[in-house]
């Protein structure tokens, strides 16, 4: 009985930890890209929308995928500035002040893409 009870919780800390592995349809640990540069919280909609301008008019960024139609369009400001940021960072390289954005921008290690759209790294 006990080795059952020790199985059975095995394999549920096995399920457990496979599932925070998982990050949005990918596998973490598999991934090797990054890091990714995102908007940090609270942040006024219109220095967002000056990360997104500054990010995308300056040849530099792919911004094509925040396009109204792309797969990463959105209503959400914040979600588009995140992604004009990160496709910024990408762009002219992966320094840190690539990432600043005047104290707008924050470096992750975990990939923020989702099912829909991808965030380049």
């Amino acid at each position: 009985m006990a080795s059952a009870v020790r199985n059975s919780t095995i394999l549920l800390l096995l399920s457990l930890f496979l599932l925070l592995c998982l990050m949005n349809g990918r596998i973490a640990l598999a991934s090797g890209n990054g890091p990714w540069c995102i908007l940090n919280l609270g942040v006024p909609e219109e220095a967002q929308q000056a990360n997104i301008q500054y990010s995308c008019g300056g040849g530099i960024a792919d911004c094509s995928a925040i396009q109204e139609g792309g797969p990463c369009w959105s209503p959400d400001i914040g979600r588009m500035a995140a992604y004009a940021m990160n496709a910024y960072y990408y762009a002219a390289g992966h320094k840190d002040i690539n990432c600043d954005f005047k104290g707008t921008g924050t470096i992750i290690t975990f990939d923020p893409s989702d099912a829909k759209c991808d965030y380049p790294s």
